[in-house]
């Protein structure tokens, strides 16, 4: 198998984990084999709060992966309470590493990856492709199974708002839990053929970005609006690139993972266990009013805040 159209280019690939011992070498070895085809990988990886075994597996990686190096930032969570202001916190920490060591002088490429267990299914075949179309400045992943990133995405038609926001306002219209998520996410989560056009986006992640460094120069995450709101951090990054004159686009031919945690919801008998789960939720908050929803939610969320990412 040749790679004529990049060869010899050089990725710096980057990301944020927390407690991803189990799956930290195989995501990281997996991205690392598919981008080696095309040139020369050089990883910054940005660590904090795990409670496993996630720095010694880095340490360990360190020693069999060359240009490999990490930074473990302790434990955040008592400083940033809020799982977003954290994400946007450690994902400045690679720009910033990128740009004070001008690195954008000498790579081609910013890879910005997932690497909880995401982009297994990563392969050189598809990510040649991005390389196919040159109007871009920065590309992102879809999945082999319905697209999973709808808190990343904004498009004018497909998803042109926050779901969270969405999700208040289906809930002030006295829609049901379950229904209001439903609607601003669920429904939203669409399986795009692996031979579609290009989708230009205002924003998308998807678990791989691919971006032109000098686009994100003087560039920076965000986790809350001009009005104080908490909004994805990627949302906000790439409004500040959009403002520039970027384009931003969906590749639907590179694939980097099939059904995922976030989509095994979305179809099949995942949603009709999700939607008995919410029937029950909805009773409740039914029978015994917001408090003990609020309770339940507020469980669930700590739970969610122990394996971000």
């Amino acid at each position: 198998m040749s790679f004529v159209i990049i060869a010899h280019k050089i990725f710096f690939i980057t990301g944020i984990v927390r407690d991803a011992d189990k799956t930290l070498a195989r995501t990281i070895d997996t991205i690392d084999h598919s981008f080696r085809n095309f040139g020369t990988t050089h990883w910054f990886v940005v660590e904090s709060d795990s409670i496993d075994k996630t720095i010694d597996r880095l340490d360990k990686i360190k020693e069999t992966i060359n240009n490999f190096s990490f930074v473990s930032l302790g434990h955040l969570q008592s400083r940033f309470p809020n799982r977003i202001d954290r994400l946007a916190y450690c994902r400045n920490q690679y720009l910033q590493h990128f740009f004070e060591n001008n690195l954008d002088e000498n790579c081609d490429f910013l890879v910005v990856a997932d690497l909880d267990g995401m982009n297994l299914s990563l392969e050189s075949k598809s990510l040649e492709s991005c390389w196919e179309n040159n109007n871009w400045d920065a590309c992102f992943a879809n999945q082999d199974g319905p697209y999973y990133d709808i808190y990343a995405l904004r498009h004018s038609t497909w998803s042109s708002g926050s779901p969270q926001r969405a999700i208040q306002f289906f809930r002030q219209i006295g829609l049901s839990p379950s229904k209001s998520v439903k609607l601003a996410v669920y429904n939203k989560m669409i399986k795009i053929p692996r031979d579609a056009e290009w989708i230009e986006v205002e924003s998308a992640f998807g678990g791989l970005g691919i971006y032109r460094p000098s686009t994100l120069k003087d560039k920076f995450y965000k986790s809350r609006d001009n009005a104080g709101n908490i909004e994805c951090e990627h949302v906000l990054l790439h409004e500040q690139m959009r403002q520039s004159g970027y384009r931003l686009f969906i590749n639907p031919t590179l694939i980097n993972d099939r059904i995922t945690e976030h989509t095994r919801h979305a179809r099949g008998l995942g949603y009709m266990l999700l939607k008995l789960k919410h029937l029950v939720m909805d009773t409740l908050f039914l029978i015994f009013g917001k408090k003990i929803y609020k309770l339940s939610r507020k469980e669930q969320e700590q739970q969610k805040n122990k394996t971000w990412t």
